[in-house]
């Protein structure tokens, strides 16, 4: 097993294995240009988007966007600890073709996942216009059990921040926020206290570099 604070460097990401609230003291202040997250749902783990207000209000740039996803049915609680450190700029809506799921306790079919963007600061958009509404579709959950799929952060990132910022996911599970920035080409830090996922993403990760690579290797000798 990997020992906690387990550091891990590639060319253009780090990952730290650990507790966010504890490893992430290891990230300067002002140093992070978006964090793109997904906390867990259940109710207990609730304080952790307090936390994560805390967290992204420190390390995140002057005018630097907080991305996570949302408990649906925890909205209003949700709002009320990111909006205490941060300011609430707009929320995404993600249909994801081919997953459907009942909201706890209802008979509300889920067929929308929202994602809750917040600014440290001013909000100044890279991209001249962005859509709040993003057609994406399930991947599976083949590396992990709450898995996202790669479409919603690959639109986000790429319309949200600039080619070399800097994107951390203090939750990065088994690394797919990471995959979508490093293939549009930003740099990444990952944080996640689970062994196995942070050995996942590690790999994952490795694969999209050498992807990448192979890519720009290809496209270079296209040109010449």
């Amino acid at each position: 097993m990997l020992p906690v604070n387990t550091i891990l460097q590639g060319e253009r990401y780090k990952l730290l294995l650990g507790d966010f609230r504890e490893v992430g003291k290891e990230i300067e202040d002002n140093s992070i240009d978006m964090i793109f997250t997904d906390p867990e749902y259940s109710s207990d783990k609730l304080p952790l988007y307090g936390n994560l207000a805390d967290f992204a209000a420190r390390v995140l740039k002057e005018g630097g966007r907080l991305i996570t996803y949302t408990n649906t049915t925890k909205i209003p609680e949700i709002c009320a600890m990111l909006g205490s450190r941060l300011s609430f700029t707009g929320i995404f809506g993600v249909r994801q073709h081919g997953q459907l799921a009942i909201l706890y306790n209802t008979r509300i079919m889920c067929t929308l996942k929202f994602l809750l963007l917040y600014v440290k600061g001013k909000f100044i958009s890279p991209s001249p216009l962005i859509n709040n509404y993003i057609s994406s579709r399930h991947q599976g959950k083949a590396y992990h059990p709450w898995q996202q799929s790669t479409i919603e952060a690959a639109y986000l990132i790429s319309h949200l921040t600039k080619k070399g910022d800097t994107i951390l996911d203090p939750m990065m599970g088994s690394g797919t926020s990471g995959m979508a920035a490093l293939g549009h080409g930003r740099k990444f830090i990952g944080i996640d206290h689970d062994p196995k996922a942070f050995k996942t993403a590690e790999e994952r990760l490795s694969a999209t570099i050498y992807q990448v690579t192979e890519l720009t290797s290809f496209t270079k000798k296209e040109e010449e």
